[in-house]
């Protein structure tokens, strides 16, 4: 069931890399990066494709006594124009990379879509990079413009992947590879 959750790992170092107050991870699974983060946040945000994954998520979250948001829903099936508008303080996410099925289910008229320009083959890779792009919070404070992504081994320099390589070199948007 939680075949993609978050490694607890990858949720530790996420969470040190994206501090922030108001979090969101678009591949919640069981939850480990939003308890990684419960601390010091306002909200904690997931979205797990599983609905049973996503009722244990909240279920271990009253267990340990922090208050948690988790939709059970497709994180990139599903736009919530709302997070564009006010957006989060950190993003992160683990996602199931490379799953090229996804790129039928997924609206190409979808306002996340119009930030950069996306790779045809690796489209549904792109998909992940262009949500946390569009959901962080746009401001001034120095916690704002975090997303950290955990692509897949090589994702980068993937010769495949240029037009999206590109478009982030040249925004600016990298910190780190």
């Amino acid at each position: 069931l939680g075949m993609y959750t978050t490694s607890t790992s990858v949720a530790r170092l996420l969470a040190k890399i994206a501090n922030g107050h108001e979090v969101l991870d678009m591949c919640s699974g069981y939850g480990n990066l939003l308890r990684e983060y419960h601390a010091g946040s306002r909200r904690l945000v997931g979205q797990e494709i599983n609905p049973t994954v996503a009722a244990i998520s909240r279920v271990l979250a009253f267990l340990e006594g922090y208050a948690v948001e988790i939709y059970s829903e497709d994180s990139l099936a599903n736009l919530h124009a709302d997070w564009m508008t006010h957006g989060f303080d950190a993003i992160a996410i683990d996602p199931p990379m490379g799953l090229r099925m996804r790129d039928e289910q997924i609206n190409p008229n979808d306002l996340r879509w119009t930030f950069l320009p996306q790779s045809k083959p690796n489209r549904g890779d792109d998909f992940w990079i262009q949500s946390a792009l569009a959901y962080l919070r746009s401001s001034s404070v120095e916690v704002s413009f975090r997303a950290a992504i955990h692509l897949r081994s090589g994702w980068f320099f993937d010769g495949s992947e240029g037009p999206m390589r590109e478009a982030l070199l040249k925004s600016g948007v990298i910190e780190a590879v």
